[in-house]
């Protein structure tokens, strides 16, 4: 029998730095830490009490919040347009600032996204434009703050069929999904609120929760409707659960939603006074920012920071 000494280890060690050896042991190394998608179980919910599971089958940042705005002079004019879908921790902390991987920054998200999907591209034209510095800057500032935090895409989530920027184009997709089905303009006319009027806030926060079931926050600029926050789990990888709201609402106990294509910088008259229904809202009840903390994040302490998340 040969007995195994440090110096013998240390040789063998050596013989298989180098050489195919060498290659074949980093080849077992990676296969053992590459990901496997289909070992993920179907049925983890983000944030739940369930055993952990690799953060591959369920956002680690499991606590999504999806904000649709109503930009008076962008998209189209029966439809809110999208602002970002930003991860945050389970209890509703922010993650960094600077997002959470700058290896994985790009700043040329239109030819991205046009090369793994030309529809997609053109619908983020049409319901995800930028109203300042151009759509290519703003996608990139959503994506490199906030994509790259969604852990269910990094590239070793993909397996060995990952694509070089893959991850890039699913994250527009899935903002895509989720936005059309939670289509604020549709459920808010189904419940007789249409632009041109101005309505009770309770009547806003509950015809969104009959008709998508879900709580709602909106945000005002004066008197005007502006952003509307919307709060999701995750089931799997991408299947958005309606998940508890926080914060409060910011806005005024009576609403102007006004038409499109009026100066942002003017509230219109208000055409009508709809007759307020009693509907119970549960802001008192839910968990408070700090306040300072929340404008700063979403950066409208000032006109000329509006809508740059």
């Amino acid at each position: 029998m040969v007995q195994v000494t440090p110096v013998l280890l240390a040789l063998s060690v050596g013989l298989l730095s180098a050489g195919p050896a060498a290659a074949f042991v980093h080849g077992l190394r990676e296969t053992a830490n590459m990901f496997a998608p289909d070992s993920c179980p179907i049925d983890t919910v983000s944030c739940s009490n369930l055993p952990k599971v690799d953060s591959c089958c369920s956002p680690k940042n499991g606590l999504l919040v999806l904000s649709q705005q109503w930009d008076l002079n962008y998209g189209p004019q029966k439809s809110f347009t999208v602002h970002g879908l930003w991860p945050d921790l389970c209890n509703g902390d922010f993650l960094p600032r600077n997002g959470c991987d700058s290896g994985r920054n790009h700043h040329d998200i239109e030819s991205i996204v046009r090369q793994h999907d030309k529809d997609l591209l053109s619908w983020m034209n049409t319901y995800w434009p930028s109203n300042r510095l151009g759509n290519n800057v703003f996608w990139a500032h959503e994506w490199n703050k906030h994509g790259t935090c969604v852990t269910t895409l990094e590239p070793r989530c993909y397996g060995d069929k990952y694509r070089p920027q893959q991850e890039v184009g699913d994250y527009f997709a899935q903002v895509r999904q989720v936005f059309s089905k939670y289509n604020i303009y549709q459920a808010l006319s189904k419940q007789g609120i249409i632009p041109g009027a101005s309505y009770p806030l309770a009547n806003l926060i509950g015809a969104l929760r009959r008709e998508l079931n879900i709580e709602a926050r909106i945000t005002c600029r004066g008197r005007q409707i502006q952003e509307v926050h919307m709060w999701f789990h995750v089931k799997g990888t991408e299947n958005y659960i309606p998940a508890e709201a926080h914060g409060s609402n910011r806005c005024p106990k009576l609403v102007v939603y006004p038409n499109k294509n009026r100066s942002r910088r003017s509230e219109p008259a208000e055409v009508e006074m709809v007759e307020a229904i009693e509907y119970v809202d549960t802001e008192d009840t839910m968990p408070q920012f700090n306040r300072l903390q929340w404008a700063s994040e979403q950066q409208i302490l000032s006109p000329k920071f509006m809508l740059t998340h």
